[in-house]
């Protein structure tokens, strides 16, 4: 975001949406300074550079697959129970016919 090729913890905190940085209460912001934590810095110096960026993106990459099931269920689960029943799957079709998965070639185009 500043333009020097890198992706700070907090430059990827704060992308795509109003995130209070100073809210260490935010769940939303707790997930995703996880996710920067955990999958993308895999060097672990706070800084996200090129090639872990690419890799993170990488719509064939397992870290990827993971994050688009767990978004998946997070959308159609509407019990809570991190199961997708067929009732669930049918009343939330929309969510999962717009998915990375359901259309891999425009993930591929949108992501790069």
């Amino acid at each position: 975001m500043d333009g020097d090729g890198n992706l700070t913890k907090s430059e990827f905190v704060s992308l795509g949406a109003e995130v209070d940085l100073a809210n260490l209460n935010d769940i939303w912001m707790k997930e995703r300074l996880e996710e920067f934590e955990t999958i993308i810095d895999t060097d672990k110096d706070n800084v996200a550079c090129k090639e872990e960026l690419e890799r993170y993106l990488d719509p064939r990459s397992r870290s990827s697959a993971q994050q688009e099931a767990r978004q998946l269920i997070g959308f159609g689960d509407d019990n809570y129970d991190s199961k997708l029943s067929l009732q669930e799957l049918l009343e939330n079709a929309e969510f999962f016919i717009g998915s990375k998965l359901y259309n891999y070639a425009r993930s591929v185009h949108y992501e790069l």
